[in-house]
């Protein structure tokens, strides 16, 4: 069969179908691959022989009832779609959860992480999320919110070989410490960590606020602040570096683009 009939097959499937809960079709759906040609032999997994990830499940079944408990027309208001204020730039560290050290709701905040929340030009999964934000959410607030006890800056501290991936993904962090070692070497090294995890969010910010993206947007009158803060993990508190850049005039004259 031809990848176009399979498409039609499929879209067929799911038209019939489009009166069910998307959770209740997923069996008819595999039934219909993608191509002819799939290597991919997806499978059912047994959950229920892992309870690391089972409890993912469970936890959400919870939660479900919970929050329906609190307002029975949650998910209806839900999912009709978001309008936060706010987008943040995170690390992935899996102690970075933003709705529980902020204190916020899902939708009230748009997020993207990568492993030590570093930002490159040519980016493009930060920047088409930002460009989204921009754009689409109309975000007023940009934050990069660097952390204490950071994997990603101890290995740039490091300098050890980790992967061919990594280390050339904490090129940046390893500029930063390279300008500062000096000073940085003669600090208590948990601290020492924490002093490059600010300068490195003010390295990406510095590198963000540069971007067609950002000052197109000043440019049309767009009020959007960018911010470096800091979650510190030994208290959980979140603490504003005082850098931030609020428009064009935040800028020397060689970092404004001719938009």
């Amino acid at each position: 069969m031809k990848f176009t009939a399979l498409k039609a097959s499929k879209l067929a499937v799911l038209t019939a179908l489009a009166s069910s809960a998307l959770g209740d079709v997923f069996d008819t759906i595999n039934t219909y691959p993608l191509a002819t040609d799939s290597v991919v032999l997806g499978h059912e997994f047994n959950y229920a022989s892992d309870n690391n990830v089972n409890r993912l499940f469970q936890g959400n079944k919870q939660w479900v009832q919970q929050v329906k408990s609190q307002d029975p027309n949650f998910f209806q208001k839900f999912a009709r779609g978001e309008d936060p204020k706010i987008m943040w730039i995170g690390c992935s560290d899996s102690r970075e959860a933003v709705e529980s050290i902020t204190g916020t709701k899902p939708g009230e905040v748009f997020v993207h992480r990568n492993f030590g929340n570093i930002f490159f030009e040519d980016d493009l999964n930060l920047l088409s999320a930002l460009d989204y934000a921009i754009n689409h959410l109309e975000v007023n607030h940009i934050v990069i919110t660097a952390h204490t006890h950071c994997n990603a800056i101890k290995y740039a501290l490091d300098r050890n070989p980790v992967s061919d991936l990594i280390d050339n993904w904490l090129r940046r962090p390893q500029s930063v410490y390279t300008d500062f070692r000096n000073s940085v070497d003669r600090l208590d090294k948990t601290f020492g960590e924490g002093v490059i995890s600010i300068f490195n969010a003010h390295q990406s910010l510095h590198h963000l606020v540069r971007t067609s993206l950002i000052q197109k947007a000043w440019k049309r009158g767009r009020k959007i602040a960018v911010h470096a803060w800091l979650f510190d993990m030994d208290t959980g508190y979140l603490h504003d570096t005082k850098f931030s850049v609020a428009g064009p005039q935040d800028l020397d004259p060689r970092a404004r683009w001719n938009v």
